[in-house]
């Protein structure tokens, strides 16, 4: 029995007592009325001048006077039974609610501290903000509420995956996906997140509402598979693994993809004459120099081995990837 369905019959119970009440207190004041009437009429006949017929009158009213004072007590007490056993069924109910409701309450505090989670309104206004979405991003409940999501993008995500994010829920769909977001301090976290609509009693959409779970240890893991561990690009084992999904994109999407490949010349007799440690340096600052150069997200850099890099990037034109190439030249 859910609390609504106890709330309703709280209020049969005390709508019933009523309607008793009201019945009863009618059936007892006729009760007492006619007591009064038939006490009055043996009274009288007790002062007259005794006869056959006065007698019998007598008789007849103490009769019917017992017999509308026993209706009365007997309402009375039924009346009283009633309301006992209304006020307990209602008593026991409504501390069923209570206890309901403190149930929920307690859920609804442990979810807010564990779990991160967000509402918005349809322009993407902060209106509501879990415990736990404060404590990851490193904001204040009232330095969140009233502004944008965008308080926590981090520049690192794609611009094409917030376009897809709000042309689906947009859509009245459901979003899910991978964000790595900003803290306050400017590091970051990700989040494993699911964006649905949010709608009214009435079935309007009022916002939209986010579920997230921290992944970051998840993702700091992954990212360590992926990049090498002494210039911080990407490996070859993580170009070996998007290079034909990217080729594959760009023919769907008739895009230009160009790639790059180029090494140290010398860098054997260099690492030979100045040591490991001068090599490690040389090719740290060229991997620097390559990162600073690429503006974009989607450009990627890569240490394919050895002294190899790699560049993959889109251009506009092929003038575009020749100019690329001619700046990290």
């Amino acid at each position: 029995m859910n609390i609504t369905t106890k709330q309703q019959l709280i209020f049969i119970n005390l709508f019933s007592l009523f309607v008793i009440f009201i019945f009863a207190s009618v059936i007892a004041k006729d009760s007492y009325k006619e007591y009064n009437t038939y006490h009055e009429i043996a009274q009288t006949s007790t002062s007259s001048i005794e006869s056959s017929k006065n007698i019998e009158v007598k008789k007849q009213a103490e009769k019917k006077a017992f017999e509308a004072l026993s209706e009365f007590i007997l309402v009375l007490a039924l009346t009283a039974i009633i309301f006992l056993y209304t006020f307990l069924i209602t008593y026991a109910i409504a501390k069923n609610i209570l206890s309901s409701y403190k149930k929920l309450e307690d859920t609804l505090k442990l979810l807010d501290r564990n779990i991160i989670v967000s509402e918005t309104n349809l322009q993407g206004i902060i209106v509501y903000a879990s415990k736990a979405f404060c404590k990851i991003s490193g904001y204040k409940e009232e330095e969140l509420l009233g502004k944008s999501h965008n308080i926590v993008r981090h520049p690192d995500m794609k611009k094409e995956t917030y376009k897809d994010l709000w042309r689906t829920i947009k859509a009245n769909k459901t979003w899910s996906g991978e964000l790595k977001n900003k803290k306050k301090d400017g590091s970051f976290y990700w989040v494993d997140t699911i964006m649905t609509p949010k709608y009214s009693s009435n079935g309007n959409k009022t916002g939209y509402i986010a579920i997230r779970q921290d992944i970051t240890d998840k993702k700091i893991v992954e990212e360590l598979s992926i990049t090498d561990g002494l210039t911080g690009l990407f490996n070859r084992r993580h170009f070996n693994d998007v290079f034909p999904k990217i080729i594959n994109a760009s023919k769907r999407h008739n895009r230009l993809i160009c790639f790059l490949m180029f090494d140290v010349d010398f860098f054997k007799p260099y690492n030979d004459t100045y040591g490991h440690q001068k090599g490690d340096e040389t090719l740290i600052k060229i991997a620097d120099a390559t990162q600073a150069t690429l503006r974009r997200v989607e450009d990627l850099a890569f240490r394919l081995g050895g002294e190899e890099f790699g560049v993959l990037y889109e251009a506009n034109s092929l003038a575009d990837a020749k100019n690329l190439a001619y700046t990290l030249n």
